[in-house]
């Protein structure tokens, strides 16, 4: 018999130890872009870019920006709005489920624009089913926090390579997103293409 146990992921504490006050920053501002770029993904996005700004390179008095090709109904848009701030609680409070006071704080302090596509949609309460969107979130936590390790990294991040974190490839994007959302978690099942012949 064979017993496998899942690797214990990162914590900020863990992290605190040998990075620079304002690295630990970045990796923070790069949990919260990932977590919206994973959330968008599953929400039927196509990532433009998302990136962290680094000394020198600054866009629009930014930390961090996470774009998209198409656009999203106030609903989804409220939803991958929310779940960066949530990302990055998570993050802060060593991997727990956050509580509502530390995303609302997160939303105060910095997420101006999050904040008004949660307002826009009808305030997060009404339209976000928040236990679901965890429960989604925190099946691909593992895949949001090698994301943010690629973002803070490399400063920029695409479409593609968001699909590679989560085990997927354009080919395989639309079965691979749907099996996450139906309950599997990513890296857990494979899809196999037909091979039809006509």
């Amino acid at each position: 018999m064979t017993i496998t146990t899942t690797p214990r992921l990162p914590t900020r504490a863990d992290l605190a130890r040998r990075l620079k006050t304002r690295e630990l920053d970045e990796l923070d501002i790069a949990v919260h872009e990932a977590a919206h770029t994973v959330s968008g993904i599953l929400s039927g996005g196509t990532l433009a870019t998302a990136l962290v700004t680094r000394p020198g390179r600054v866009v629009q008095h930014v930390h961090g920006l996470t774009k998209f090709r198409n656009t999203f109904d106030p609903y989804a848009h409220a939803n991958v709005a929310y779940c960066g701030p949530w990302g990055q609680a998570t993050w802060l409070d060593g991997l727990r489920r956050p509580t509502v006071a530390t995303v609302d704080a997160l939303l105060a302090a910095g997420g101006r624009c999050d904040a008004a596509a949660i307002d826009a949609s009808g305030g997060m309460r009404r339209t976000i089913d928040v236990p679901a969107l965890e429960h989604l979130m925190g099946r691909c936590w593992p895949n949001v926090l090698g994301l943010a390790g690629q973002l803070y990294s490399r400063g920029e991040i695409t479409h593609d390579d968001a699909l590679a974190a989560l085990g997927l490839s354009r080919d395989n994007a639309p079965m691979g997103l749907a099996c996450i959302k139906a309950g599997e978690r990513p890296g857990t099942f494979r899809i196999h293409e037909p091979h039809m012949r006509f």
